[in-house]
């Protein structure tokens, strides 16, 4: 998905919703040996991210296009391939995918 990197959503609601959807994703026991709650959710993705077998994308200096790229590697692996292709069809930003989700 090329886009923007804020798409007009703010770091925090990024991270707001990220939470959310985390919480909907995971199980209690995961999301409680990840640190959810007592870290950064940025950190949490990232961990969770690797624990996967895949590779979260690195600081590059701008925190909403990492925790974006971030994001997207979850969506990706979490979401069924008709839905991402769905949202593609729909050209829905990573921000507009993870609100979506998130309600």
């Amino acid at each position: 998905m090329v886009e923007e990197p804020s798409a007009g959503m703010s770091l925090e609601k990024m991270r707001t919703l990220l939470a959310l959807l985390l919480k909907k994703i995971s199980t209690p026991g995961r999301l409680k040996k990840l640190g959810f709650g007592s870290r950064l959710i940025d950190d949490v993705l990232k961990e969770s991210i690797e624990a996967s077998g895949r590779k979260c994308v690195k600081p590059d200096g701008n925190e909403i296009s990492t925790l974006q790229k971030n994001i997207e590697i979850l969506l990706e692996w979490t979401i069924p391939e008709e839905y991402m292709n769905y949202f593609r069809e729909e050209k829905k930003s990573v921000p507009e995918i993870l609100e979506e989700l998130a309600k």
